[in-house]
Order: structure tokens, then sequence, then C-alpha cells
């Protein structure tokens, strides 16, 4: 038998689901937790500066390694804090473990300090929430917690402890906190029946164009080798949405890179396939340009956790709910039975061979302009020319991740190597993505491409990162306003409003919060900024580059939300 407090409790579970770090503010109800985690041999506690931000990291943190993270927030405004960031985990099936201090249980519902409806604020954006209010159920709930984020359709989940359930003491039997193997994440990999992946197989083997279309899923399956095994086996063409970029090469002659609103030249193959192979991907609505890219009539197979995606905004032929790992794996053992086997000699390698070229070309001056302001195409790819292949790169919401998924070339897919917030798109995301990635994979590069009116969402981070030593490169695309929508809004009314930002000087802000700052105006000045950046192990370094503040050349492409002026 062992008596602990709550608070103590909590954090020895915490241990045993495999809980690595820990991000959040702390507030006075949770006191106890945070004394644990200074005695814990196993958890680091990083301090945040807002709880969204912190909800950010945990996201991030996943993406990169696979780990589960936790993100906690104080009673009231810290629990509500954490919304935006949790519904970003919940719209792109990212499990998080979010905790929450409440007021004593003697003082719910009288108006005690702090006190909101925080459950039922956070409830929608999760998959679970979770009310302690008995110290002996401590390890059998944060069991559960950590079970429910990782089973299934992965997810956030919320747990909330009062006040008193922290400091209170109770007496454990050591067993209680055992976590069977059995319950590390991916909890379970379970596939459709052998026939019917069996069926997807023969008719993906007599198609004549299929092409395969992956997400988001994809990546949180780590379906790598597998998504990479398959198209090699159908000689069938890879795109992805931006939250699946990276899930094959895009070095790899199969590889269309990304598909719908903003895309190299994966579209036209998409819309002359006869067969689509979905791996883990809603076809939502940018990616399929509002539902519009794929044409009718042409098959679909999909490859889906959560039956409720199938069939949702397509029709589908051959449904196949499962886990994408799984799935993929048995299809490869299929596909060599049915005599499935690489051709690089077919037409489609130099077709997409030749429209690599072609796009290349098309957008020559983009890339290869080497004048004033810099072309983000361009700085991209200097960046490019110093980054190692094992960089991850996050892009922040908005155009930094229409951009960056365009023009950044994914090379390696031993795991995730470019991070989107595509669940909800919030801006702000950049700069903690990128503090959660490096605090998962410290042994890699972390870059993230955010715009000035992004970066103001979450800027106090960077204090954050230069306390905490996480040397992450932030690229700050600096236009004076509020980008996408300037463009949208000029594009579409020939005017605009409530867009334009002050010129703040990026660089000179990062040199006081103890960050490098550099301020870029001449692309001649990229290589020896890049090189610096890449370099240095120890702090942050803030790159701001001053990029185009015409409206009509901001957007990587075509935008399908413009409507044509009278």
């Amino acid at each position: 038998m062992i008596k602990l407090t709550g608070g103590e409790a909590l954090v020895k579970m915490l241990e045993n689901v495999g809980i690595e770090v820990c991000f959040g503010v702390p507030g006075f109800q949770a006191l106890p937790y945070y004394d644990a985690i200074l005695h814990s041999k196993k958890i680091r506690h990083i301090l945040v500066r807002d709880e969204r931000s912190g909800a950010f990291m945990a996201d991030a943190y996943y993406r990169a390694s696979g780990k589960v993270a936790l993100v906690d927030g104080t009673c009231g405004p810290g629990a509500t804090n954490l919304i935006t960031g949790l519904s970003e985990s919940w719209n792109a099936s990212v499990p998080v473990l979010a905790l929450s201090s409440n007021v004593v249980t003697t003082n719910s519902g009288r108006g005690a300090n702090m006190e909101t409806s925080q459950r039922e604020a956070i409830s929608p954006f999760v998959k679970d929430t979770i009310y302690i209010t008995e110290n002996k159920r401590i390890p059998e709930l944060i069991r559960k917690a950590y079970f429910t984020a990782v089973n299934g359709k992965p997810g956030p989940v919320h747990i909330d402890i009062p006040e008193n359930i922290f400091y209170d003491e109770y007496e454990y039997d050591e067993s209680e906190f055992d976590m069977s193997e059995m319950m590390k994440a991916p909890v379970s990999r379970f596939m459709p029946p052998v026939s019917l992946i069996n069926e997807a197989c023969k008719t993906l083997m007599a198609a004549k164009r299929p092409v395969m279309l992956c997400g988001g899923g994809a990546h949180n399956s780590g379906a790598w080798h597998e998504v990479q095994t398959v198209a090699e086996l159908l000689n069938m063409p890879v795109a992805t949405t931006i939250s699946g970029k990276g899930i094959i090469p895009e070095t790899h002659p199969l590889a269309l890179s990304t598909f719908g609103r903003y895309f190299r030249f994966a579209n036209d193959f998409i819309s002359k396939a006869d067969v689509l192979l979905v791996v883990g991907c809603k076809l939502g609505e940018m990616s399929t340009i509002r539902w519009s890219l794929i044409t009718p009539g042409t098959k679909i197979i999909h490859i889906e956790i959560d039956p409720a995606t199938i069939n949702k905004a397509y029709t589908t032929d051959v449904a196949l709910v499962g886990d994408a790992k799984a799935t993929l794996d048995e299809m490869i053992n299929q596909l060599k039975l049915l005599g499935a086997k690489s051709d690089p000699s077919l037409p489609i390698y130099s077709e997409i061979k030749e429209a690599a070229k072609a796009w290349r070309e098309k957008n020559a001056d983009k890339i290869d302009f080497e004048g004033e302001p810099i072309n983000i195409a361009h700085m991209l790819d200097i960046l490019q020319k110093y980054a190692p292949d094992n960089a991850i790169m996050v892009g922040d919401g908005g155009f930094s991740a229409h951009w960056s998924s365009v023009y950044w070339t994914i090379k390696n897919n031993d795991g995730r190597h470019y991070i989107a917030n595509r669940g909800q798109a919030s801006i702000g995301y950049g700069l903690p993505g990128a503090i959660g990635a490096k605090v998962a994979c410290p042994d890699k590069p972390v870059i993230t491409l955010s715009g000035d009116g992004g970066l103001a969402y979450s800027i106090m981070e960077m204090e954050t990162a230069v306390r905490n030593h996480i040397p992450v490169i932030l690229v700050v695309v600096n236009n004076k306003c509020l980008g996408y929508i300037k463009a949208l809004e000029y594009l579409q009314y020939g005017e605009f409003i409530s867009t334009d930002l002050n010129d703040i000087h990026y660089a000179d802000m990062a040199k006081i919060f103890g960050c490098n700052g550099i301020r870029i105006t001449d692309p001649k000045d990229l290589d020896e900024a890049f090189k610096k950046a890449l370099a240095e192990k120890d702090k942050p370094t803030i790159i701001e580059v001053m990029v185009t503040t015409d409206p009509s050349q901001m957007l990587p492409g075509k935008d399908n939300r413009i409507k044509k002026r009278n």
C-alpha cells in the first residue's frame, strides 16, 4: 500500500501511461500536481505563456513523435483557453490529454472563484471529458482517459479535477497503477475482412489510371512504408492533402505532392483517375475544391478508421473500415498473391516526370525570382538547399501552409516531416507547433513558416523557447497585413478592409526576447541567414523576410473562394 495525494497519484499514473512532457500554466488549485512533477524523474513540465499555445504544442508533439503529451490549465479561464487547441486536435484526430483543475467540490455551484461551466464548454471538442471526484478512482480514470485518446479514431480527452482531490490523501494498492502493454498507443490495429481487401486489390489491379489519396490519418497510423509499397506494387501515383504531405517522399517517381485548392500538378491526375484509393482522408472541402475535383463515376476505395467518414462526401464502392497501416499491410500481401509488381518502365512514370518538369518551368518566375520584394517560393527554394532531409517543417494556418505545402519538398518518410494544423487552420499554430515538434524530436531541425499576422497570436512563446533552450527556426514572412484575407478581399472586390498592420520589426523584437533576429530585404542575404540558423543549437532564430505587400501577388495559386467581379 502507498499513501499519496491526488496530485501525486495523478503524476504516478501519467508516468505509467507513458506521458513524458506536460505543457501548461500552473494554477493554485492544482499545486500538489505540479509539486509531484517537480520530483518526477520521468515527466518534464514546460511552462507556456498561453494555454492555447500549450494545446498546440501537445498536438504537434504527437504528430512529430507519435507520443501523447498532456496540456494543463487552471480552473475557469485556463480551461476555456484550451478550447481552440483541442478543437484542432479533435478535427485532426490527434490524441492529447488535457487537464484542468476545478473548484472544491463542496463549493461547486455557489459562485466560487473562477468557477465556470468548463466541462460543458470543452466537451464538443474532445472524445470524452472525465470528472474525477474520488481519489481512489484516479488510476482507473487516467487509464481510461489515455485508452480513449489513442483507441479507434484518436483524439483529445479532457480530465477535470477539483482542487480538494489534488490535496486529499488516499492509500492505494500499488497494483492499481499497473499499465498493460496492450494499452500503449496504438491500442489496436484492426482491419476489415480479408475478402474485402482482396476485392479492393482486384479493383485496383484492373484499373487503368488508379491514384492514391492520403490524408493525415495515414500519418497518424504510421503507414509510411505501407503507402509507398502499395504504390510501387500497383505503379500508382500518390497525392496527399496538406495534412498527409510527406507520407511518401515527394522526390519519389510516383509522388504527385499535394492536391486540392493548392497543388502542383496532382489535380490533373485525380480528375482523370478511374479508381481512387483513399487512405485516412476525409475528402473535405479544401482537398476536393469544394467537392468538384473528383470526376463523377470514379470508383472509390476508402480506408478509414472512422466509419462515419466513409460515404460522407462521396459514394464509396469498397469501404475498408480499419487502421491504415494494418489494412495496407494486408493489401500488400494480397497484391503479391495476385501478381502485382513494380514496373518503372510504364508510361505513368514518365508522365509524372514530365508533369513535374512542366510545373517547375511554369513557376520559374516565382522560384527563381531574385529581386525584391522576396518571393516566398524563392525563399523556400533557398532554404531547401541547406535544410537536411530529416528537418521538420511546420506550416502555420492561412497562407503559410498554402505556400509551404506547394513549394516545400519532403524528401524523407521515416516519420512525419511536415506538420500543418489543417483540423481548424487557426493562425498562431506555427511557433508553438514548432516548439512541440522540437521537444519531441530534439535531434531534428525544426523550421516553421508563419505570417506576421499569425505570429502575433503566439509571439510570447518566443520567451518559452528561449527559456527552455529550444532552437527552433521561425521564418516570418512580413507583408504588414493579414495576407490571405487581404488577397481574397482584393481579388474579389478590388478593395479591402481590416487587414493592414503596422510594420513591426520582428527581428528586433526577437532580440528583445533573447532570440537571434535577422531581417532580410535582399534575397542575396537568405543563404547566410539560413546557414547560421541551422547551426544554432541553443536558442531560437527568427528570420524576418520582407515579402510583397501587393494583394494581387500574395497567393501561391488560384483560390476557388474567389468569385468573379461584375
